[in-house]
């Protein structure tokens, strides 16, 4: 296992790297050379659950976002002076301070193994709100959104943000503005009645200690990605929506019912990985059920921005809409995982 753990520190260090996070990307390497030397984090990673894959369980993100949390929160500032979300400037010293504070907080980094990675990334609303449009507009109806692995539940409100997208424009903050590629999506905004998700740890951003939990695993090197996540606080604290504590598989039992004069929208991003492979064919299994009973004017849809793996170890993010009745799948989209570019072929 500890062999497997190495290896995740490795492809993460690789992935942030390749997706723009130079210091996310400095302190896997910096973690991967002191597992593989016998230091502290080979101690706490020891503690790691042995039936969790560790690279498919990101371990590497939830080391750092438990590091970035104690920044955030003012109780690391020997690591806080290389965190530019913090104001600081990455140094030369910027692993010697992070493997420090790992040694010092050994008890707090074996906890944050044990949390799940919840991103919270704001600007997969770029991608996902010109498929919510589309799938509200060509049925008519009021929209019923429903989100798994929600979180802090901010893209519940995505209806609520500003977008840019191929020409067309809605007003919102954040303001979202991907690199546009295909022909302009249809960006009437939906009529949102409902706003429920569910999440194994609902975070709720409304205080000190949820929002900095939240912005924890957005990388440090990344100030846009931080000003999005601001703007949509501040919109999450107005506009309510319910977040409840429980697995995928069972809430959707209990919730994802076609309702008559309303489309019922399944939403997910970039959380499917996660699942175990039993509750993702309860759910497929689930939808297939439910689809079956949707009619024309109680319709249900199912939108999912999701990384399809590859055997050669690459990957892309493609945004996939089903729809019911009828159960149709059509691939609308591929996007940069945080939403930075947008490839649209619906």
């Amino acid at each position: 296992m500890l062999d497997a753990i190495a290896d995740a520190f490795r492809f993460q260090a690789v992935a942030c790297e390749r997706l723009g996070s130079p210091i996310s990307s400095r302190l896997c390497a910096a973690g991967l050379g002191d597992i593989e030397s016998g230091g502290p984090l080979a101690d706490i990673v020891s503690h790691w659950d042995q039936g969790l894959d560790p690279e498919k369980n990101v371990i590497a993100l939830r080391v750092l976002g438990t590091a970035h949390r104690l920044v955030l929160l003012g109780e690391a500032p020997d690591l806080a002076a290389h965190y530019p979300s913090v104001g600081g400037m990455p140094g030369a010293d910027l692993e010697r301070a992070f493997l420090t504070l790992v040694g010092r907080r050994r008890e707090t980094f074996v906890a944050g193994l044990g949390e799940q990675v919840q991103t919270n990334e704001v600007g997969r609303a770029g991608v996902l709100f010109p498929g919510l449009a589309l799938a509200a507009a060509e049925v008519g109806l009021p929209v019923r959104l429903m989100e798994i692995g929600a979180a802090a539940g901010l893209n519940l409100r995505l209806d609520r943000f500003g977008y840019e997208l191929g020409g067309s424009t809605t007003p919102g903050v954040p303001n979202l503005v991907p690199d546009w590629e295909g022909d302009a999506p249809p960006l009437a905004v939906p009529d949102v009645i409902e706003r429920r998700g569910c999440d194994l740890a609902p975070i709720d951003v409304a205080t000190r200690e949820g929002a900095a939990r939240a912005e924890s695993f957005v990388w440090p090197d990344m100030a846009g990605r931080f000003g999005r996540m601001a703007a949509a606080v501040d919109v999450a604290r107005q506009v309510p929506a319910i977040v409840d504590a429980a697995s995928a598989g069972e809430w959707l039992d209990r919730h994802l019912v076609p309702v008559e004069g309303s489309l019922v929208v399944l939403l997910h991003s970039v959380m499917w990985q996660y699942l175990p492979a039993s509750e993702k064919r309860a759910i497929e299994v689930l939808l297939g059920e439910r689809g079956a009973t949707a009619t024309a004017s109680a319709p249900l849809a199912h939108l999912a921005f999701e990384p399809r793996f590859r055997s050669d170890g690459s990957w892309t993010f493609e945004l996939t809409l089903q729809s019911w009745p009828g159960g149709r799948v059509r691939q609308l989209a591929t996007a940069h995982p945080h939403g930075t570019w947008v490839r649209w072929r619906a």
